[in-house]
């Protein structure tokens, strides 16, 4: 039995003698593939075996090895993790809506959510109505107010992301504890009207499932990028915790990692230009939008169900760099476009009751005939409806909206659902069903070589073998004394899940060796580029770029630059990066930000200098800030924890403040 495999089985005698037949790097390797992942923590079931196992091990290793201390050092940090989880999950039935029926748990909390959400929704649309006072704006990058009152602008998005963070944890822990699951999908009891009394009890648990949410997150991140937990008792407890009767603060912030701010940067950028779509297609009003599903021909037929369809297609094709409206390929049962417009459905159904403070609920059959009206393929209305309903292992109530009811119904927190970005929550629920887009790697490689071709580059794609291996090429091309070898990558990107950016940074660091083993296959055969451009490989330098069709960059990893489309095709389509300002929705003012090269053309020194630092990766760091929050456990027990955010205001403020300095 492999070292692996008794891992895999627990099985510690097997262990031991594979451990003692290999070398210490080889056992630290197997061991930090099997323990820096967020699988390595239980929070459901026996954690007996898993801590007997590794104990286990710790007792025939080297105290001053590298795996004694990844060990030690994870079983400490999973125990006080765990802890927290427990002690959370030891209240909740303490809690007074632990009290009443399960069902009239469930549907207190649902329409606590849809309460709170309709309220919000109001204050954020009340706000907005009020004459524009004449000055210029930014289109912005996330949704804000500005309250009446002169404080500070409000973030509906966060605000909306707690109460469905809140949510989604507590019907999934009622639905596992009331075994309301099957294969995946939760069906919650029949709808029932909760009491005032009822919903107003949901609140004493709702802060403790966003802490539940907040310390999950917090926990995979430690386990899969580092960090560890640490304990504030006694004299390091600060006054003010102890006055509200707290005896220990867990503190899980921590200091970020390089692989977590290009990730978040990357997720930043995706969404920003969402947005960007989105006004722009406002501001030129260049789609047919419907208020009929009857007047619909066919799903392509040019018209729209939703103001966000047409930008989140756009999206699409520019972000996977194909036109998506002609693939015919099926991602978990629908087409892309399929995808689209089953969340702009969902939207547009929620429209009928806008007018309304009722909770939306409709039955399988509304669903599927709206669905249907829309034009999506009859034969796949219950694939769509199906990707549509929350279960166990849905991210939230965002990607996964329908929450389903033993007769067969769905409910739906529409003042949050009608506000969604559909371009932002389709990427993450293909995230998280870990949909990537190799099979479209090679029109993202033509499309690559098609554009360089078109500025003026030598660029090709081939393969060759020589005695040993085989070795294949996306996109090569000459650029003055360098020779630029790129590997094309069409991966999803993580839309801020821990576990999804954990794989995407594994994925770039095991292409960076990919790229490396093809800059030495050309080195080690010197004719390949003689022949393809009749150059002398003597007399150049070998630049490996990765290039991601994402918008995914970052600093360069052992001397390859990390690229990515978006930035890639801007550097090259023009020496400059502007912002623009808008009036009442028209484009009023262009200023440039940033000059990417001088000349008539680039040079490779400014090639090689932006690659090492994009500007769109320079501007966005500097917005850059870790928030820190601290949320309860329990009433003894606090949890600190940190998050990134773009600091908006200042970022508006800067660039407002560009455009009327230097108006062009």
């Amino acid at each position: 039995m492999t070292l692996q495999q008794a891992i895999d089985a627990l099985n510690i005698d097997s262990a031991r003698h594979s451990i003692f037949r290999m070398r210490d790097e080889e056992v630290f390797n197997i061991l930090e593939k099997n323990i820096i992942q967020s699988g390595f923590m239980i929070l459901r079931g026996s954690r007996k075996k898993r801590d007997s196992f590794y104990h286990g091990i710790l007792s025939f290793l080297e105290d001053d090895s590298k795996s004694y201390s990844l060990i030690d050092s994870t079983l400490i940090n999973a125990e006080k993790i765990e802890a927290l989880f427990d002690e959370i999950r030891e209240l909740l039935p303490k809690c007074d809506i632990s009290k009443i029926p399960v069902d009239e748990q469930c549907w207190s909390h649902i329409y606590r959510a849809h309460n709170e959400a309709q309220d919000i929704k109001k204050s954020a649309i009340d706000s907005m109505n009020y004459p524009a006072n004449g000055e210029y704006h930014i289109l912005p990058k996330a949704v804000h107010y500005d309250p009446k009152n002169g404080e500070s602008p409000v973030d509906i998005d966060a605000i909306f992301e707690t109460i469905i963070g809140a949510l989604t944890i507590t019907i999934k822990m009622l639905a596992y504890e009331n075994k309301w699951v099957k294969e995946d999908k939760i069906t919650i009891p029949e709808q029932i009207e909760a009491s005032l009394d009822g919903i107003f009890k949901a609140g004493s648990t709702q802060v403790f499932a966003t802490s539940w949410r907040r310390l999950e997150e917090a926990a995979n991140r430690i386990f899969l990028f580092g960090g560890d937990v640490k304990e504030l008792v006694g004299d390091d407890l600060p006054d003010d915790f102890k006055q509200n009767g707290f005896t220990k603060i867990v503190d899980l912030t921590r200091g970020y990692t390089e692989d977590e701010i290009f990730d978040f940067i990357a997720n930043q950028r995706a969404l920003a230009k969402a947005h960007q779509n989105y006004f722009s297609l406002l501001v030129e009003e260049k789609f047919n939008l419907v208020d009929d599903l009857d007047g619909l021909l066919a799903i392509d037929d040019g018209k729209f169900i939703d103001v966000e369809e047409p930008g989140t297609l756009i999206n699409l094709c520019e972000t996977l760099n194909y036109d998506i409206r002609s693939d015919g390929q099926l991602y978990h049962g629908l087409t892309l476009e399929e995808w689209v417009r089953a969340y702009s459905a969902i939207k547009f159904l929620l429209r009928s009751c806008e007018e309304s403070t009722s909770l939306p609920i409709f039955s399988h059959d509304e669903i599927a005939n709206t669905l249907k009206k829309a034009k999506i393929d009859p034969s796949r209305i219950n694939d769509a409806i199906k990707n549509l309903i929350f279960g166990g292992s849905s991210r939230d109530l965002f990607d996964c909206p329908l929450i389903k009811t033993a007769n067969n119904c769905y409910a739906i927190i529409g003042s949050i659902q009608s506000s969604t970005n559909i371009y932002n929550i389709l990427m993450s629920r293909l995230s998280s069903l870990e949909i990537n887009f190799d099979s479209k790697g090679k029109r993202f490689e033509k499309a690559v070589n098609d554009f360089l071709i078109a500025k003026g580059y030598d660029c090709q794609s081939f393969k060759f073998k020589d005695r040993r291996e085989e070795y294949e090429y996306d996109a090569v091309f000459p650029f003055e004394d360098k020779l630029i070898v790129i590997e094309c990558k069409n991966r999803s990107l993580s839309m801020s899940n821990p576990i999804q950016a954990s794989r995407f940074s594994i994925m770039i660091k095991e292409t960076v060796e990919q790229i490396k083993r093809l800059v030495r296959g050309l080195l080690d055969n010197p004719h390949i580029v003689q022949n393809k451009f009749n150059l002398d490989i003597k007399n150049l330098t070998i630049i490996p770029v990765i290039l991601n069709c994402l918008p995914y960059c970052r600093t360069p990893i052992d001397e390859v630059y990390v690229s990515d489309w978006s930035s890639f095709s801007k550097f090259f389509n023009s020496n400059s990066i502007t912002a623009s300002g808008y009036q009442n929705y028209k484009k009023e003012h262009q200023v440039i930000i940033e000059k990417l090269w001088e000349g008539e053309s680039p040079s490779i020194a400014e090639f090689l200098e932006y690659l090492a630092m994009p500007i769109q990766l320079k501007k966005m760091s500097e917005y850059i800030k870790a928030e820190q929050r601290v949320l309860p456990i329990n009433e003894q027990i606090a949890l600190a924890i940190s998050h990134l955010e773009i600091d908006e205001n200042k970022r508006q403020q800067d660039e407002q403040s560009a455009i009327n300095r230097e108006e062009i």
